[in-house]
């Protein structure tokens, strides 16, 4: 099963799900950026409920790609340790996670795109998925849309996520699963339990149960209307 996915910062808990699933993730780094996507951001648990960390990126007034939209630096990395370290000083994990999190950020980053890339193998790494991970922006022809990506990297079937199953079957007509993701509660570093965060989240509490706990909530099945 192929997974073809834009790369989000830190991705969300179902899409870490989708490493674990799939054969191969192809991260779609070559797609236009989204606002109503997490490319950039990332929710974590705080004491007060939950926080987003955002990267600022440039505005060009125009339609950019992931792997050519430029990232703003106007001291995100900072708030952004400070804003884990205050959230997280007491997670299981940080002392693990939170040096190698300080160095990925530390880099200059070409690109948003390049960065939730990295961010998503840093995912994959934590997980220990044994999907095969490919970008986009190093296929042949730097296929920009989904169906040349698929016709470039894809292998029936498809596998994707509910909120964009109905749209791939349209564009691609062919053989699907479907994903179903229903978020486990586990211990967060707080009281109670706050969906919607990060895998980053789930990763600093429970280190390497992270890809345990996510299985727990995923089912695969057949897409409708799909051979």
């Amino acid at each position: 099963m192929t997974a073809v996915r834009p790369p989000e910062f830190f991705p969300r808990p179902e899409v870490a799900a989708l490493m674990l699933a799939a054969d191969r993730l192809v991260l779609a780094d070559t797609l236009r950026f989204s606002r109503q996507a997490a490319h950039n951001r990332a929710r974590i648990r705080t004491g007060a409920g939950t926080q987003w960390l955002s990267v600022p990126r440039e505005h060009l007034g125009r339609p950019v790609a992931l792997d050519q939209l430029p990232v703003v630096d106007d001291g995100w990395r900072q708030r952004h340790l400070h804003a884990l370290q205050t959230a997280y000083g007491m997670a299981p994990y940080i002392e693990h996670v939170r040096p190698e999190v300080e160095a990925l950020l530390s880099r200059e980053w070409r690109s948003l795109g390049a960065l939730a890339v990295a961010t998503c193998e840093w995912t994959h790494r934590w997980l220990g998925a044994s999907c095969e991970v490919v970008t986009a922006s190093t296929l042949p022809g730097r296929p920009d849309s989904l169906g040349a990506i698929w016709e470039t990297a894809g292998t029936a079937p498809l596998l994707a996520l509910p909120e964009s199953a109905d749209r791939d079957r349209q564009r691609l007509g062919v053989e699907m699963r479907i994903l179903r993701f229903d978020a486990p509660e586990y211990r967060q570093a707080f009281d109670g339990f706050a969906p919607g965060c990060s895998s980053l989240d789930l990763i600093l509490n429970h280190g390497p149960r992270a890809a345990e706990i996510l299985r727990t909530g995923t089912r695969v099945e057949p897409s409708r209307g799909t051979a």
